[in-house]
């Protein structure tokens, strides 16, 4: 028992041992805050890194409904663009085959019930020249626009032409579609002034095919004005088929 009393008492007494002891407390403690600290650093930087993670998804998740929300509206306005597309081209069928069928009845009426013909800008081939000598041979009045043959009446426009006007007739040749379809619209317009000015146009013959319904409802502009029209079939072809009762 004195023994462990000597060593209590060196061990308490002594003050140098107290301090290393007090010392080493210490520098433990140091250790542990030092740790702490480093842990709560190291948390609150796996925190931060996480935040941005998940603002990056939310980020994405954004951008994926945005996305997916476009698409949706453009798959929509495809299907609109679709729809409106497949009603014009109903539209384009439905009008030609009224202007067709139409055709059949009011062809052989146009012959026989027109004196005065106008060939509209056509090509002043050897062709279209024979055609305008052979009507002229029919005993019709051949008027040419814009067309100069010798011994042809020539006007420059429809409005300008002082006879009474029957048949206008577009015999176009023209590989240029773009170039017929300004001669076409252009045609148009001047028919619909001549009608409102003089009121004596009565059919109108149109030899192209109108492959878009853009100009096959242009058509109906002429007949709401009482204007018969015929569209895509050969002129002297049908002359002959109607009028002399030849099959090619």
């Amino acid at each position: 028992m004195l023994k462990y009393n000597s060593i209590f008492t060196i061990f308490f007494l002594n003050p140098i041992l107290i301090i290393l002891i007090l010392i080493f407390i210490l520098i433990l403690i140091l250790i542990l805050i030092r740790s702490l600290v480093s842990w709560y650093l190291k948390i609150n930087k796996i925190l931060e890194s996480q935040k941005i993670i998940f603002d990056k998804l939310d980020e994405i998740e954004k951008k994926f409904n945005k996305l997916c929300n476009e698409s949706v509206n453009t798959e929509l306005s495809t299907k609109k663009l679709n729809n409106l597309e497949n009603i014009n081209k109903n539209l384009y069928t439905e009008k030609k085959e009224n202007v067709i069928n139409n055709e059949k009845d009011i062809i052989k009426e146009m012959f026989q019930n027109s004196k005065n013909i106008v060939f509209y800008e056509a090509n002043n081939n050897l062709e279209n020249q024979n055609i305008y000598t052979y009507f002229r041979a029919k005993q019709y009045n051949v008027i040419l626009v814009s067309i100069e043959i010798e011994n042809f009446k020539n006007y420059d426009s429809l409005i300008s032409i002082e006879e009474r006007l029957d048949l206008i007739v577009f015999v176009e040749m023209n590989k240029n579609l773009e170039e017929t379809k300004e001669k076409l619209d252009k045609l148009v317009k001047e028919c619909i002034a001549r009608k409102k000015i003089k009121s004596d146009l009565k059919y109108i013959w149109i030899e192209d095919f109108l492959d878009n319904y853009e100009n096959i409802l242009s058509i109906d502009s002429l007949n709401e004005l009482g204007i018969e029209v015929v569209i895509g079939r050969n002129f002297y072809n049908e002359y002959v088929k109607k009028i002399l009762k030849k099959v090619f």
